[in-house]
């Protein structure tokens, strides 16, 4: 089932942004709604679950993203059915497709800007003598540079692999003399950050579904775990302030009038001020969580 608030999700994006909604996470009905909802661009990152979602939806006007690994052997089973590839890593799947391509295809290059031992990728450092190799096939149209950042890396960190991924477009564009308009970066924990370093295409899976708090990104959880700390600590002081405010009370009510009022009025007040301490303190945690969010950012 998509979000309930998908539309006024969908208009917090960017107007230039292309949205590749990842298929993965819907069935049919979800992929039909999300289309109703203004989606049009939908990825998918395995050959089977593709075909049977392309023919399904093939009445439906929609700009078909393959997004995960093409192994060779299948490459023939999709190659002919979908609008752009996310996932060029080798010199023999670009002659494939060069081979096996009615008309030019819309590549962009996986890069492996960190390096990862287990991730797909051409290196980074390769990434220039890679596209021009691939210039020699026709059918491939290299149109951008596509990666994956490291799991629950840092906003800061984020910052510096999407940075890296656009001053590589930058640098083998003018290198040679071509156009590579696009990147492709950023999904569901960490697209805000990636858009903000020039993405203009980002695949997003379980955030456009109904999943919970798993549909927030890394910013939103952390500035919502700041704002509910905050609430606590609130609370408490609160509840700790009444509860002090009772027991003296009490206790005042059973002194006799001998001139030890004064002392329970004095114990009442720390009371109080137990209470808005906490309160106070509650609050300024909150503030904290949220600057240091924003700072990150």
């Amino acid at each position: 089932m998509i979000r309930k608030d998908i539309k006024d999700f969908l208009n917090t994006l960017p107007s230039n942004i292309i949205l590749v909604a990842a298929t993965k996470y819907g069935d049919i009905n979800d992929l039909k709604s999300l289309h109703a909802a203004g989606v049009s661009s939908f990825g998918e990152n395995r050959v089977d679950a593709f075909l049977s979602k392309y023919e399904a939806l093939k009445d439906l006007d929609i700009s078909w993203h393959f997004i995960g690994h093409l192994q060779r052997n299948k490459a023939k089973e999709v190659i002919n059915k979908i609008d752009y590839l996310h996932s060029l890593d080798s010199l023999e799947l670009a002659k494939d497709i060069d081979k096996l391509r009615d008309t030019p295809l819309d590549c962009f290059v996986e890069v492996s800007i960190n390096l990862e031992e287990n991730k797909n990728g051409v290196p980074f450092y390769k990434a220039e003598s890679f596209i021009e190799q691939c210039l020699e096939y026709p059918n491939v149209h290299i149109v951008g540079l596509m990666m994956m950042a490291v799991a629950n890396s840092s906003a800061n960190s984020l910052h510096e692999q999407f940075k890296k991924l656009r001053e590589l477009k930058e640098e083998i564009s003018h290198n040679l003399n071509i156009e590579i308009p696009y990147l492709s970066m950023g999904m569901s924990d960490d697209y805000e950050i990636a858009i903000e370093e020039g993405a203009t295409h980002i695949r997003l899976g379980r955030i456009l579904f109904d999943r919970g708090n798993e549909n927030m990104s890394v910013k939103e959880k952390w500035k919502t775990t700041g704002k509910n700390t905050g609430k606590a600590f609130s609370n408490f002081g609160k509840a700790l302030g009444k509860t002090m405010k009772v027991v003296f009370t009490d206790e005042e009510n059973n002194i006799e009038e001998n001139g030890r009022t004064e002392v329970s009025n004095a114990w009442r007040e720390m009371g109080k001020s137990f209470g808005e301490a906490g309160k106070s303190f509650g609050k300024a945690m909150g503030d904290t969580a949220k600057k240091a969010v924003d700072d990150e950012d």
